[in-house]
């Protein structure tokens, strides 16, 4: 009588560990849910407010993001030039950097949001990620975390002397810039000079590669205006 009594309470005893356990499981797997969904929301919320102000969506997945005086292009292909500015994003912010595209002002003033963009260049020598060239200006706003890294001899944020970059104060979100080899994080690639460079918001942190500046010049040049 008293081994039955013994061995029935041992058996309660596993089966509320197996209850237990099975409990925590459980609410572990739940909790990992809600933290991704609430994640999910918190960007689409993002990208549908700032849709809302009237700016144009562009996908960097789509293609290379060009922008000219009074053109725009994605992948090669005109689209309708907005004075409101444009928004660039990725259709999946948790996805892989993205190697073989990149954004390229060529002339005009443009404003510009990016909102969760990771450009990762730095695998070949000569791609950048973000340029702007002399004669062209960018009124940058920041949105979400942003990440930028060029290839060797390239700047992670090429703003040679003659462009300019201003990052905007109504900026929330983060950006990470990385230069290539002799290049500055954000302005001049490798013997080149920065531009005109303000930050007037959001958080900018900014590394050269070997021998270039965080902000200002690449190897042997100027540092330009910050």
């Amino acid at each position: 009588m008293g081994r039955n009594l013994i061995h029935q309470q041992a058996v309660s005893v596993l089966l509320a560990l197996v209850m237990v356990l099975n409990i925590f499981q459980f609410a572990g797997v739940t909790a990992f849910a809600q933290d991704n969904d609430s994640g999910n929301k918190d960007s689409e919320m993002l990208l549908s407010t700032l849709q809302n102000s009237s700016r144009t969506v562009l996908y960097l997945d789509d293609g290379v993001i060009e922008f000219g005086s009074g053109r725009v292009k994605v992948n090669g292909t005109a689209v309708t030039v907005n004075p409101a500015g444009y928004i660039i994003t990725q259709k999946d912010s948790g996805a892989a950097p993205i190697t073989n595209k990149n954004i390229l002002v060529t002339g005009g003033t443009q404003n510009i949001t990016l909102v969760n963009v990771n450009i990762d260049g730095s695998g070949s020598d000569g791609v950048f990620a973000f340029l702007i060239s002399e004669g062209a200006a960018v009124n940058l706003t920041l949105e979400g975390e942003n990440t930028l890294k060029s290839g060797a001899i390239c700047a992670g944020f090429e703003v040679p002397h003659g462009a300019a970059l201003t990052v905007t104060a109504e900026s929330t979100g983060s950006l990470n810039v990385y230069g290539g080899k002799n290049s500055a994080g954000i302005g001049g690639g490798s013997g080149g000079a920065g531009g005109n460079i303000t930050i007037s918001g959001g958080t900018v942190t900014a590394t050269g590669g070997y021998d270039g500046a965080g902000i200002g010049g690449g190897s042997g040049g100027a540092g330009g205006t910050i």
